[in-house]
């Protein structure tokens, strides 16, 4: 490293650091491991606050993007002293780089429920690798099918999870990089995926239709009163599916 001051002086110095290995077997087990492996634009946030794992209780993981970023926290305050709900250490961001970091996000395979979406990230457009609607998906109609296949594949062959699909949120008119009604395409492509094998719905587009007032404006995210909302319904759900329903 070099470092020089306002008059042009300078000094070098060597800085050393340690890569961090993460275990998968541990990144939910572990405290320091688990903070090391959080995305650092997300520390503090709630949603990624460690989890003590209560061995009594069935034990579910949430896989999403932002939108389940929002309402993990609204998930574990309706579940409290029922189940431990964890998230994956990220933005889950498209399903190409869920089958990626798949094995990580899976951790110690320990899940009873494993509750699931993918799809604002896919059908995102960009030009430059900045949104804008005029650009392309990040993964087609055609490449999220077989990702999604994909996915779901993995899910039940390395997993004994029961699982749940959330649907994809609505888009709102004039967000950024998004068109809306494309999220609809997406949402069919998945409902047959699940339907197929059998993965019940939580039906996330459909309340955030009826709630319009719960979005921000030309903005796929929502309000507080929206999050609380999903969050709820997420919660009901697999609380229903813990109790032997659906």
């Amino acid at each position: 490293m070099t470092v020089t001051d306002s008059k042009g002086a300078f000094a070098k110095d060597t800085i050393s650091y340690t890569a961090i290995n993460v275990d998968p077997k541990m990144l939910y087990l572990n405290e320091k491991m688990w903070y090391n492996s959080t995305d650092s634009y997300f520390k503090g946030h709630k949603a990624f606050d460690f989890q003590k794992r209560d061995p009594q209780l069935p034990n579910v993981l949430l896989i999403g993007n932002s939108i389940s970023i929002g309402y993990t926290p609204f998930v574990r305050k309706a579940l409290a002293g029922k189940c431990n709900v964890y998230r994956i250490p990220t933005n889950g961001g498209d399903t190409k780089k869920c089958l990626a970091e798949f094995n990580k996000w899976i951790g110690d395979n320990n899940w009873d429920i494993i509750h699931f979406n993918f799809g604002l990230h896919d059908l995102k457009r960009l030009i430059d690798n900045k949104l804008n609607s005029k650009g392309d998906h990040v993964n087609s109609p055609k490449e999220y099918k077989k990702n999604l296949e994909e996915i779901v594949s993995l899910l039940k062959q390395k997993t004994n999870a029961k699982l749940i699909w959330a649907s994809t949120s609505v888009v709102p008119e004039n967000a950024a990089g998004r068109i809306k009604g494309e999220e609809i395409e997406y949402n069919k492509i998945a409902e047959k995926i699940m339907v197929k094998h059998h993965i019940p719905i939580d039906d996330q587009f459909t309340l955030t239709v009826n709630f319009p007032e719960d979005q921000l404006p030309e903005n796929v995210h929502f309000k507080a009163s929206g999050v609380k909302r999903q969050g709820e319904q997420a919660a009901a759900i697999i609380l229903k599916i813990l109790e032997g329903g659906l």
